[in-house]
């Protein structure tokens, strides 16, 4: 199992307060060089910073509004294959009838089991080892179902049995492609970048702020605090598996709670 980088293992509210002190730091440290150098700079000077720092801002509102089409599509991604994996499972689950015993209630059993470790790897959030464990858990699992699998289908080859196996076949390709977009996080060179961005752009605007006599502290802090949530929103947006934003996980838990509900009295 991969490592994720510190942006996506930190608290949130530790990130936001990063965030927050860093900007705050660049735009104090900015306008106390823009004083410094108010008496020297001439009017082409300042147009000039004025025009720089609008580029600057510019092209930060294009890395926030970019990054953060990359995240939404990685979040709308995972919660699509929740709900793809989930559906997998049941047909698998519901085409196991076609066995005669004992794979029939050997391979019934071991998706049930299946079910739980894929909601136990969701509720294991970054506990890395944890999900370690629990993806190899869940390969013994898929081996376990695809012998019996194979079994059933090699005993009585038809039509039926083969439907038996693609339904497998169909659970552990779903599983690769939700792994995979588990770990297929924004790339952190672009997530530092836009940390980088936003200090540069706020330290700019100090500097720029530095030029003129008049503070606005109160619409600074809110300004930057409106820069600093963005940000918050696209990690959390990166991690659905926690945080503050969920990927949800109501089709596997409905299908937890099918597979384990006890069955009806016949009548």
């Amino acid at each position: 199992m991969q490592t994720t980088h510190l942006l996506n293992r930190a608290p949130l509210e530790l990130i936001f307060v990063g965030l927050f002190v860093t900007m705050a730091a660049t735009w104090i440290a900015g306008r106390w060089i823009g004083v410094r150098d108010r008496a020297r700079c001439d009017e082409d000077a300042r147009s000039h910073a004025s025009g720089m720092h609008a580029a600057l801002l510019g092209l930060l509102a294009l890395l926030l509004g970019f990054t953060f089409s990359m995240a939404a599509q990685r979040f709308e991604t995972n919660r699509d294959l929740v709900a793809e994996e989930a559906s997998a499972i049941e047909t698998a689950y519901l085409r196991t009838d076609v066995a005669a015993e004992p794979e029939r209630l050997a391979m019934k059993d071991a998706i049930r089991r299946y079910v739980d470790t894929r909601v136990a790897f969701y509720e294991a959030k970054n506990d890395l080892k944890r999900r370690a464990a629990i993806v190899a858990e869940s390969r013994q699992l898929q081996d376990v179902l695809w012998r019996h699998a194979v079994v059933t289908a090699a005993r009585a080859p038809s039509s039926v049995t083969a439907l038996l196996l693609d339904g497998v076949n169909t659970v552990l390709h779903v599983y690769e492609l939700r792994l995979h977009a588990v770990r297929n996080h924004v790339p952190r060179l672009i997530m530092w970048l836009l940390v980088f961005m936003s200090a540069a752009a706020t330290g700019l605007t100090g500097y720029v702020a530095g030029f003129g006599n008049k503070r606005h502290p109160a619409l600074t802090g809110l300004v930057l605090a409106l820069i600093a949530f963005v940000i918050l929103v696209i990690i959390d947006l990166d991690r659905p598996m926690r945080g503050l934003i969920h990927g949800g996980q109501e089709a596997m838990l409905d299908l937890r709670d099918m597979l384990h509900a006890p069955l009806a009295p016949s009548r």
